[in-house]
């Protein structure tokens, strides 16, 4: 439907019957160095959401090839030691695994870094009116 009570415009193509008009949008002011700060600051809580992987797929790769692997030894270097070696990774690749996903809880989401931005705008004008 029209916004406003106004008509629909018409038009004079027989596969369109009417054509309705919707679009009102906000404005954000801002200046491109400022933008650019805003999000250099918000760069990495933008990214976080995806760091958990690589420690993800480190630890079942160290868990399935801990299980599944008869370890031999290799370059002088005794059984038992691989073993540890392998366990000692997994259990790191763990601990950075749990680092990463508390990282999650501080991800901001696009809609966040748009209010943070119109915030950051209206307080550089609320800024700029009072020094004027």
């Amino acid at each position: 439907m029209a916004q406003n009570n106004e008509p629909a415009l018409l038009t004079d193509n027989p596969l369109v019957k009417e054509f309705y008009d919707n679009t009102q949008s906000n404005i954000i002011r801002i200046n491109d160095d400022k933008l650019k700060v805003i999000l250099y600051e918000n760069k990495e809580t933008i990214t976080k959401n995806s760091n958990y992987l690589t420690p993800l797929t480190l630890l079942i790769s160290f868990i399935l090839t801990f299980c599944t692997t008869d370890f031999k030894e290799f370059a002088k270097i005794p059984a038992t030691t691989w073993q540890g070696f392998y366990l000692f990774c997994g259990i790191a690749s763990l601990i950075w695994l749990v680092i990463e996903l508390r990282k999650i809880k501080k991800v901001i989401t696009i809609d966040e870094l748009i209010n943070k931005i119109k915030n950051q705008t209206n307080t550089n004008q609320s800024n700029a009116q009072g020094n004027g």
